[in-house]
């Protein structure tokens, strides 16, 4: 058995890819390991270029796009590895990181996910690590005051103490130097103890984009394994490259995904709380955004738009 199966889905991010493949092959060291790429049907000629210049990788192409968690899904079914290692496209790794975290996982057996420090191409932190989706995390997100409070210059000057009172997802205020227990981790970069998979099953695949690797995490604390975050290993993380070719439906596939979170771990009574937080900081937002923007350019409508289907779904039935 290889100590590590790196699963990779991509769709439409050729370049990224081959950055983020070379960068792996620089990472091989002490570990033995094996490479997966899905491809969701992309249409930039991701496959011929996998083919051309990486013979050794084992390829999955699609004849569409299947989601996120069904294409990595497809990638655990064939992977042997003791470990699986979920990386997305738009990664370079750092600092010997792929044997750093297998290291890691074999040394702390109660560890059942661990995340990486994630930063910017800028060197700067990116938040690596988040709270489950309570209805305060729900509404700072929804309304982007979540964005304007960790964006704002006198925010990250003067109040430091707002990490003892933020929900966990201002993660620009959270402590990123240690190894700490978390709820969940950045999908980016997450490496899985294949025994878990056996217990708690793959990826909840009626989640299409997005809150896929929250549901696991979630599942895997529910059996008593930790999930933990470890800044010992790094990774750039260019984020949201996929997710941008689709900027207007990736929030409403954000959104579908959170209710499916909510219906499926919570009560009845919980999921409509949720349903009405998100109407609310989603009212605010349609009000806040043309005032920031300030002008009426086509992406601003389509936004807008986009917010008014959002809307749309917290009335609707899942």
């Amino acid at each position: 058995m290889k100590d590590l199966s790196v699963i990779i889905v991509n769709w439409n991010t050729k370049n990224l890819l081959r950055e983020c493949l070379e960068s792996l092959y620089k990472e091989i060291h002490d570990i033995s390991l094996e490479i997966i790429v899905v491809d969701n049907f992309s249409s930039d000629g991701s496959v011929e270029m996998l083919r051309n210049y990486f013979p050794g990788i084992k390829i999955r192409s699609n004849p569409k796009n299947m989601g996120f968690a069904h294409a990595n899904n497809q990638g655990i079914l064939i992977s042997e590895g003791k470990y699986v290692l979920l990386l997305n496209p738009d990664t370079i790794l750092l600092n010997n990181s792929l044997s750093e975290m297998v290291k890691f996982m074999n040394e702390n057996p109660e560890v059942g996910i661990a995340g990486c420090k994630l930063i910017h191409p800028d060197g700067s932190l990116q938040p690596s690590c988040y709270g489950f989706p309570t209805l305060l995390r729900l509404f700072s997100h929804a309304s982007s005051i979540n964005s304007i409070i960790i964006n704002s210059h006198l925010t990250r000057k003067w109040f430091k103490f707002l990490t003892k009172i933020l929900p966990r997802n201002f993660s620009h205020f959270n402590e990123h130097n240690t190894i700490r227990k978390v709820e969940s981790v950045s999908g980016a970069f997450m490496i899985i103890r294949r025994d878990i998979l056996n217990k708690t099953k793959l990826l909840d695949e009626k989640m299409f984009l997005y809150f896929e690797e929250v549901d696991l995490c979630f599942r895997v604390r529910n059996f008593g394994y930790k999930v933990v975050f470890n800044p010992h290993a790094s990774v750039i993380h260019l984020g949201g490259q996929s997710s941008k070719q689709i900027q207007g439906k990736s929030l409403e596939y954000f959104y579908n995904s959170v209710f499916y979170f909510y219906k499926k771990h919570y009560s009845k009574h919980r999921l409509i709380f949720a349903r009405i937080i998100v109407f609310i900081g989603i009212s605010i937002r349609i009000v806040i955004l043309p005032i920031m923007v300030m002008k009426k350019d086509s992406k601003l409508i389509a936004l807008l738009f986009s917010y008014y289907r959002i809307l749309k779904l917290t009335l609707k039935k899942l």
